[in-house]
């Protein structure tokens, strides 16, 4: 792991492309997280200790390689004297910034209505062109 420009990037093997070590919410929350406890005057063995968690999870939540579970939020705000939406809510700033799905859940009924309208010959010849989509991989 090296820290390069501010970003903590993984190097993937000889030659690789470096990538990003933590997701965007796990760094956002990472970054709330350290903020909230400097606030507080605390250290991540302190944290550790008033929420009742191991200080290397502590350490890896803060270094955006771990999300947390939700026993552990409820432990981390109550340690920190925070509402856990006061350590969430950074996430919801991380949602603008996703791309959208791949997939529309309209999409499903538009495809179910169209094929509604065919003949029970028109659709064996799409239930056959989608096989042949899938095994080539397309």
């Amino acid at each position: 792991m090296v820290v390069s420009g501010g970003k903590t990037v993984v190097e993937s093997g000889r030659g690789a492309e470096p990538r990003e070590a933590a997701l965007p919410p796990a760094r956002a929350l990472a970054e709330r997280l350290r903020a909230l406890r400097l606030d507080g005057g605390l250290t991540q063995e302190q944290l550790a200790e008033r929420a009742e968690l191991h200080p290397g999870y502590i350490q890896k939540l803060e270094a955006g390689e771990r999300l947390p579970s939700l026993p552990a939020l409820l432990r981390l705000a109550r340690a920190l004297g925070a509402r856990v939406t006061d350590l969430v809510a950074v996430l919801d700033d991380v949602l603008d910034d996703l791309p959208p799905a791949d997939r529309d859940p309209g999409d499903d009924d538009a495809l179910a209505a169209l094929l509604r309208r065919c003949t029970p010959r028109q659709r064996a010849l799409v239930r056959d062109f989608l096989r042949l989509l899938l095994e080539h991989g397309c």
